[in-house]
């Protein structure tokens, strides 16, 4: 099978070509790598090196957006349209993949499998360092929880996401996905196919999610920050709009009674 990996940057040149390197290390043949580049400063020094090579292609694109999450799911759309792989592999700018990454997704593809997540390692830019391995929430595999609170994806990375070319296609095409200005791709594209397939969650370590200053999640991770339940309710737009219920959880209510006040 052949796989398409797509990086998407925008302003991660100190990282690119690690980023760059990791899939070209694959002990895994059939695939092509797409850098979808959406830096207003592009490193044309990193193209000119890795110009001779087949495998990669870069695309010129400029922001569309206001917001960083939009651009970034532009980036992939462009990208996936000019794809040849059966299956998808994303990969952030400044991230970077083990290189047995794509031969052991392969191997639990052979399983009928169309979204796969395996568990990244986060690691800290200054150190370089690891600082944690990404965990599965167990409190979310109890139906009690997830009927009264919530039935979210247990882990979202970009980085860490598997999916087969026909699922993202669906995913851009019967949803808006540009319609939520702080809903990044991996938590739209994991509870889209959530909804659909069976997701399965790997252990084995196969990505290295970086961890620095120029990360979207900073922006989001203080409770007492208005972004972080804005992005949270529309979370719960997004989700709810997929699978409609009567009762959509305490943390739907709490979330709402939250962004009223704000």
């Amino acid at each position: 099978m052949k796989a398409t990996i797509i990086i998407n940057t925008n302003n991660q040149n100190n990282y690119l070509k690690r980023a760059i390197i990791s899939t070209l290390n694959q002990n895994y043949l059939d695939y092509e790598v797409i850098v979808a580049d959406l830096s207003k400063k592009k490193n044309y020094r990193i193209r000119r090196e890795f110009k001779k090579n087949k495998k990669i292609k870069f695309l010129n694109l400029k922001e569309k957006f206001l917001y960083p999450t939009q651009n970034q799911l532009y980036a992939v759309k462009q990208a996936l349209e000019c794809s040849k792989g059966q299956y998808i592999f994303l990969l952030d700018g400044d991230d970077y993949f083990h290189e047995n990454k794509l031969r052991t997704i392969f191997n639990y593809i052979k399983n009928n499998k169309k979204f796969l997540m395996d568990k990244p390692t986060v690691f800290d830019e200054l150190t370089n360092k690891p600082l944690k391995k990404m965990k599965l929430n167990e409190l979310k595999k109890n139906y009690i929880y997830k009927i009264l609170f919530n039935d979210w994806p247990s882990i979202t990375c970009t980085s860490a996401i598997t999916i087969k070319k026909a699922i993202l296609k669906e995913f851009f095409k019967k949803t808006d996905p540009f319609k939520y200005k702080h809903l990044a791709i991996d938590i739209q594209v994991t509870a889209f196919a959530n909804l659909r397939i069976y997701t399965k969650y790997l252990e084995e370590d196969l990505t290295y999610k970086s961890q620095n200053n120029k990360n979207l999640d900073k922006t989001y991770s203080n409770l007492l920050n208005k972004k972080f339940w804005v992005r949270r309710w529309e979370q719960h737009e997004f989700f709810n709009s997929k699978n409609k219920k009567i009762f959509k959880g305490l943390d739907y209510l709490i979330t709402g009674f939250i962004i009223f006040f704000f």
